[in-house]
């Protein structure tokens, strides 16, 4: 494996990956220098996209629950309503230790197989690198928040349930309640069962109306990693083209092979496109 090759960039810990269709990458984010957030309800996973339970405690016998508890219970439905996310891959720690030299493939975040068989459009996608910090800037802008998934198990779920506690938030009072609630529902969604833990996923998350939100990447987006299995002149081509709106782009092409990985720079595969074009002219 050509761990040699591997440029700094990739090995640097501010550096995020977004796995996508190749479609998708040219056609709408790099086009609109956007990346979309999609509503929650959407996701895969059913414990993401099914509802919150809500319980209470401190109410009565035969009082029932009071009004601003009810209050409070619709309010953070139509939060979790309106919650869009995007979601990345980080690096492993990358540490030279022991006299390893190169980091292996499994360390870095363009190079996980499951993620490229599900969101990479069977392997034959794209793998888009952003500079976390650059990310976070711009997701300030717009009240988008962003943190690193927290993997559970199914029974760290239910002990960290929390329920409306009616004594308390007449104690405490509305706001100072709510606010309390809300950062627990917030938590909540950075929450991801342990089996997905080798994703190492970091996650932003918008409560903005409307069905999509979107952040900007322009001065965010560092690099493209795009699959050998989809390459080809044509597509080259269009990654050149819409690559000229940002600057200082670095571009990499993932080839799967021999049962291994190796990976190799966007110019060393377009002097070999040349070589073709000027083949087929002789």
């Amino acid at each position: 494996m050509n761990f040699h090759l591997v440029p700094n960039l990739y090995k640097d810990n501010d550096i995020i990956y977004h796995y996508t269709t190749s479609e998708t990458a040219l056609s709408h984010i790099l086009k609109s220098m956007k990346l979309r957030l999609s509503p929650r309800s959407l996701s895969l996973d059913p414990i993401e996209n099914t509802e919150h339970f809500f319980s209470y405690s401190g109410c009565r016998n035969g009082e029932g629950i009071p009004a601003d508890a009810r209050r409070l219970t619709n309010e953070a439905k139509e939060k979790l309503r309106k919650t869009k996310q995007v979601c990345f891959c980080k690096n492993n720690s990358i540490e030279y230790e022991n006299g390893m030299t190169f980091p292996p493939f499994e360390k870095y975040g363009f190079a996980k197989p499951r993620m490229w068989d599900q969101y990479g459009d069977k392997y034959k996608g794209v793998c888009l690198a952003f500079s976390l910090k650059k990310l976070l800037e711009n997701a300030a802008k717009v009240n988008i928040e962003g943190d690193n998934i927290n993997y559970i198990t199914y029974r760290q779920s239910e002990v960290n349930h929390l329920s409306i506690d009616t004594d308390k938030l007449t104690r405490d009072g509305y706001d100072k309640y709510e606010q309390v609630y809300s950062d627990y529902l917030i938590k909540r969604l950075f929450n991801k069962h342990n089996d997905y833990v080798h994703e190492n996923e970091y996650r932003l998350c918008s409560f903005a109306d409307g069905n999509y939100a979107y952040i900007d990447i322009k001065d965010a987006l560092r690099g493209v990693v795009i699959s050998n299995l989809s390459i080809n002149p044509f597509l080259y081509k269009g990654f050149k083209d819409t690559l000229t709106n940002y600057q200082n782009i670095d571009i990499q092409i993932l080839s799967f092979s021999n049962q291994t990985l190796n990976i190799q720079s966007y110019e060393s595969r377009e002097k070999l496109y040349k070589r073709i074009e000027e083949a087929k002219k002789q």
